[in-house]
């Protein structure tokens, strides 16, 4: 009888130790963790100007159950992240163990609809996307891992023009905008995707009103990515009513980059440069800043005569 009694007394240890494990194993499973985010960056950020978020700004979110695609969780559908050097949630975001990926945008729209971002060049909007990462991949987090770095980069170009005359015009003038063709003025940025969709090629002015010296004068405009044309040109358009036409260098305008225009107005000729290529300006600081690639210098002159 004893014996059986020991028996009886030591199985039923080993099942309340298992159901002790099992339920210890149920809870860490389900143990829900608040999501925290962090910048891959820091302040100092203008419009067209650096590649860090600026402070006292939003931008939106999404989770997905993968990458690079993956079904949007509800509990993390276009939510805003307040940044002032530190970033907060509208709502907290409770994580369990699944993984999540997050997608985010700058600047934050109320009306994001699908996850797909309206882009129009009249704007002049600074437009950035972003992803978790960690060691510069795609990276998940979950209730063991709550803390997200989101790195971002630019959806548009950048486009410097560098103006001077030469000392063979004896009087300033004055720019009051500059006209690009082809060019698209519309496009659509998929922020689930990370996939960019033209609108339709046209004929677009910048307004500007700038002197033209013997000094260079520097302008920036936005533009959509474009590829290879057989043929771009400028148009620009003086106070005085006048206009002048010239052939821009052929060259593919990539998202992150810059391209700058030396433009030299002489008395019967415009002399413009081809582009010299550079990542997108940006702020140093003792974080990790954005970086959209690197790509070749050019220094080639294009002579255009009136």
């Amino acid at each position: 009888m004893k014996l059986i009694n020991s028996i009886l007394a030591l199985t039923g240890c080993l099942f309340l130790g298992t159901a002790c494990s099992d339920e210890a194993g149920t809870q860490e499973s389900d143990r829900k963790v608040p999501l925290e985010i962090r910048v891959a960056g820091g302040n100092g950020r203008s419009v067209i100007e650096g590649t860090t978020i600026p402070y006292q700004t939003s931008f939106g979110i999404f989770g997905t159950t993968a990458y690079p695609e993956g079904t949007v969780d509800e509990a993390i559908c276009n939510l805003s992240v307040f940044y002032d050097g530190s970033c907060s949630m509208t709502s907290p975001v409770m994580l369990d163990a699944e993984p999540r990926y997050l997608k985010a945008y700058y600047p934050y729209s109320e009306t994001m609809s699908q996850g797909v971002m309206e882009v129009n060049i009249r704007d002049q909007v600074d437009l950035l996307y972003g992803v978790s990462v960690e060691e510069d991949q795609p990276a998940s987090v979950n209730n063991e891992h709550p803390v997200a770095t989101v790195a971002f980069r630019h959806v548009l170009a950048r486009l410097t023009f560098r103006v001077r005359q030469t000392e063979n015009i004896m009087n300033h003038f004055f720019l009051s905008g500059i006209g690009v063709s082809p060019l698209y003025q519309t496009a659509t940025w998929d922020v689930l995707n990370q996939q960019l969709t033209s609108g339709f090629l046209s004929e677009y002015t910048f307004p500007l009103f700038q002197e033209v010296t013997q000094e260079f004068a520097s302008f920036d405009f936005l533009v959509i990515p474009m590829e290879t044309e057989d043929s771009r040109e400028l148009t620009f358009f003086f106070a005085d009513g006048q206009e002048r036409q010239v052939q821009l260098p052929i060259g593919e305008w990539r998202a992150g980059q810059q391209y700058t225009y030396d433009v030299i107005f002489d008395a019967d000729t415009v002399h413009i440069s081809e582009a010299v290529i550079l990542p997108w300006d940006c702020v140093t600081d003792e974080e990790t800043i954005i970086t959209d690639g690197v790509t070749e210098d050019t220094d080639n002159e294009n002579v255009v005569n009136d």
